[in-house]
């Protein structure tokens, strides 16, 4: 074991830049306070995340989660690094106290990881909708797919036990993959979350052919989670949350990432 007081502010920073070669990718966001920076009175304290390729960016730093995420913990006087963690790996962190927080959707998986603290004020919804190249953006709910071919990613346990007993189910393991199966029409709906799927659509230049459906198939509330060492930041995180939205930030937010999806005549 190190002790922090005997390195530099490179140093460590180096030392965190060797130990990202070993960090994966997956669901969800956590953080990371160094405490041991916070022994120089001149730095920030800073909070490491870890971001979600799949379900809530494509481009780390540069989506709706990263972007409020800093907001709301820069206002708090916090620096904040991306990287990223496997699930398991990092509610285990958590419980632990070994990370310090994770922005995530509520479900009774988490009672068993009696050391999170919930902060009560959502952070944002994690909309599943269906995509398509069809001109029928009439989707209601699932059984409106059911003689439709339809595609998701595997291993996403909600969209699968949505679509259990499925006759036209196709299942890929990248989400690439997924739109390009809607790209050659070898399926006639995709499954995936909105804000990333609108990135994919916009990264491959399938805009104008492939479209969501006019309303979500699942909205999951986000809220940030922290370990319990750190319950007396819950008042400042809720705090700063409801500043955002109340000025208008939180909107505008939203608003400049539709408008990179939208040509401008569309809005």
């Amino acid at each position: 074991m190190f002790d922090c007081a005997t390195l530099n502010l490179k140093e460590i920073l180096k030392l965190f830049e060797r130990l990202e070669n070993y960090i994966m990718y997956h669901q969800l966001f956590v953080f990371m306070i160094v405490c041991c920076l916070a022994i120089h009175s001149h730095a920030q304290p800073v909070l490491f995340f870890d971001s979600n390729p799949l379900l809530l960016t494509s481009e780390p730093s540069n989506n709706i989660i990263d972007i409020l995420t800093r907001d709301v913990l820069n206002r708090m006087g916090y620096d904040v690094k991306i990287s990223m963690l496997p699930l398991e790996r990092a509610l285990n962190n958590l419980n632990q106290g070994i990370d310090d927080g994770m922005i995530l959707c509520r479900n009774s998986k988490l009672d068993s990881y009696t050391n999170l603290r919930q902060v009560p004020e959502k952070i944002i919804d994690l909309q599943v909708t269906a995509f398509t190249n069809s001109g029928n953006l009439n989707i209601q709910n699932w059984s409106d797919l059911n003689n439709h071919n339809v595609g998701i990613l595997s291993g996403i346990k909600p969209i699968e036990q949505s679509l259990a007993g499925h006759a036209r189910l196709v299942k890929v393991k990248e989400p690439a993959q997924l739109f390009q199966l809607l790209k050659d029409k070898r399926v006639d709906y995709a499954i995936f979350t909105y804000w990333n799927g609108m990135e994919y659509v916009h990264s491959l230049g399938l805009q104008n052919r492939i479209k969501p459906i006019d309303q979500p198939l699942i909205n999951y509330p986000m809220y940030m989670y922290v370990n319990k060492k750190h319950e007396a930041l819950i008042p400042q995180l809720v705090q700063s949350l409801r500043t955002i939205k109340e000025e208008g930030r939180y909107q505008r937010m939203f608003d400049e990432q539709l408008a990179k999806f939208f040509p401008a005549e569309e809005n």
